[in-house]
């Protein structure tokens, strides 16, 4: 996951293909993660649901995240509950 970075991760890029994300951290460290866009998606979405920039957005960057959150990850979840 993300946080086998030893700094606080600053800079995330996605390939155009989706397969492979890039971060940069604080202290220098560059790393690809393999997988599926959507699926990394989920793990942060997952990971941040309850935090409470996300419970309460005050930003404009932390809005279109939930919105972001709510568009691919979590409203497929309540589709498939039937909620």
């Amino acid at each position: 996951m993300l946080n086998k970075s030893l700094g606080v991760v600053n800079s995330v890029a996605i390939s155009a293909d989706g397969q492979t994300i890039v971060s940069g951290s604080d202290d220098g460290t560059v790393r690809l993660w393999r997988g599926s866009w959507r699926a990394w998606l989920q793990v942060c979405c997952d990971r941040l649901r309850y935090h409470p920039i996300f419970t309460n957005p005050q930003t404009e960057e932390a809005k279109a995240a939930c919105e972001v959150c709510r568009k691919y990850v979590w409203s497929k979840e309540e589709a498939k509950s039937g909620d």
